[in-house]
């Protein structure tokens, strides 16, 4: 599971698909953070590129946290919103 949408880099890139790598949630505040992996696109990441960035997004009152509760999550941040499940 990923994310597709268009975000600008600092390198002149796009990325546009963004998978999940790490999730650092404090179940006491209920708040945390995931850390995505973005890449130019799925081939790039299918070809074990590195990626062009990693993003962070704040995670406030997840309580499920396997991958697909993440992901929606993750689509509350304005930058996410508009993200296509791939």
């Amino acid at each position: 599971m990923a994310l597709e949408i268009k975000l600008e880099t600092a390198f002149g890139v796009d990325a546009m698909y963004h998978r999940l790598i790490e999730v650092n949630y404090q179940f006491r505040v209920k708040s945390g953070v995931a850390v995505l992996a973005c890449y130019k696109d799925k081939a790039a990441r299918d070809a074990d590129k590195a990626p062009l960035v990693t993003y962070s997004v704040v995670l406030n009152d997840v309580l499920d946290l396997d991958a697909e509760n993440v992901y929606k999550a993750i689509k509350l941040d304005e930058n996410f919103a508009k993200a296509k499940d791939v």
